[in-house]
């Protein structure tokens, strides 16, 4: 329809339009004056009144003016569409952040380390076996050696898991961002969960999730799709439980050809466990567990390490204070047969294990990734 069209369409509307004119019951509540081109009419309250002629002009301009505030009024979301202002993030998405966050900062931690095992062709770690369509030739190592021989490898161990830990007595500093996937890379992808999390340091971690929704009821919720971390895509399948106030998410991320992590994550009102185990063709090696108590200013962790092959396993208890985290343990290092307790001093981007003896050791929060 082109102007001219608009035009006679707007000019018969406003012919078969009848505009009620209302003057004289607006003023007989009022006292005021009402001016009309040269002619002014007083009312007092009383009975009265002068015609005044209609103009064809007056009437088009209205008729302008309602069309302008219909089409102000329509809701942008129906001629553009959805804006990315986010979805409500579920009770799904919440617990799958957490083991988001943990998994992330696992496999990153193993960043500064040459081991790499179970690739495609078995020979020093080249090959396929990539968490997504082979993009990750190079899985990363499973946790642990079994034995810890001294303070380094006490110091290695524990960075493992020490930001997660920080991050799940912290958790309203966790941020989630929940919006129907755009990004062009992955299309096949409903849905789209950033994950962040900062410490009292302001050091900032952030992983992202695509993934489907496969199976959904009340009692349970079936999703699959992929992780990025370090610009690595690695596939997962996740699934929720839910039994009364008791919550229970099982996450499986995919390393290489024939190994995966499983997080599992058990959720009530008291307290928060979760468990990390490494897996090659269907073997569990090791993982730990980590418990979660907060009550008030009181925050706790408790991790415990396993080595399933060794039949090994180690427990660090963690009492966070501000910006320093105090951990007790109860094993015999070699070398070190007295000792049981140090202390974490927190800095921006590493931390700063302290021993009894004022021996130290710097170990970035996440090595090779200074914010």
């Amino acid at each position: 329809m082109n102007k001219k069209q608009i035009k006679n369409l707007l000019q018969q509307k406003a012919e078969k339009t009848q505009v009620k004119d209302c003057t004289n019951e607006i003023l007989s509540k009022t006292h005021h004056t009402a001016v009309h081109g040269d002619v002014a009419v007083q009312n007092s309250g009383g009975a009265g009144a002068i015609a005044l002629k209609r103009k064809p002009w007056l009437y088009m301009v209205c008729v302008a003016l309602v069309l302008a505030i219909t089409v102000a009024v329509i809701p942008w979301s129906t001629i553009f569409g959805k804006t990315p202002s986010g979805l409500a993030v579920g009770e799904t998405e919440q617990v799958m952040s957490k083991e988001m966050i943990a998994l992330g900062n696992l496999i990153t931690t193993t960043a500064d380390s040459q081991a790499r095992f179970f690739s495609n062709d078995g020979e020093d770690g080249e090959g396929g076996g990539g968490g997504n369509g082979g993009e990750n030739p190079n899985p990363p190592a499973p946790i642990g050696n079994g034995f810890l021989t001294g303070r380094d490898d006490l110091v290695k161990e524990i960075n493992h898991y020490l930001l997660t830990g920080n991050a799940l007595v912290e958790q309203d500093n966790i941020q989630l961002q929940l919006v129907e996937n755009t990004d062009e890379n992955y299309l096949e992808y409903k849905y789209k969960l950033t994950a962040s999390y900062k410490d009292g340091k302001e050091y900032g971690i952030s992983y992202v999730a695509y993934y489907n929704t496969v199976e959904e009821s009340e009692e349970e919720v079936e999703i699959a799709g992929i992780i990025i971390i370090d610009e690595t895509p690695y596939q997962f399948e996740c699934e929720k439980e839910t039994d009364g106030e008791e919550v229970e998410l099982e996450l499986k991320l995919i390393t290489g050809e024939n190994s995966y992590i499983i997080a599992s994550n058990e959720i009530d009102t008291e307290e928060t466990e979760f468990t990390i185990t490494f897996y090659a063709f269907d073997i569990a090696l090791n993982g730990a567990t980590i418990e979660v108590e907060t009550d008030g200013e009181d925050k706790k962790v408790t991790i415990t390490v396993e080595d399933y092959i060794f039949s090994v396993s180690r427990t660090y208890k963690f009492f966070f204070r501000d910006e320093v985290i105090d951990c007790e343990y109860g094993f015999e290092l070699p070398g070190f047969e007295n000792e049981n307790r140090f202390s974490i001093h927190v800095h921006k981007d590493k931390y700063t294990y302290l021993f009894g003896d004022s021996h130290s050791i710097d170990h970035d929060k996440i090595p090779g990734r200074r914010k």
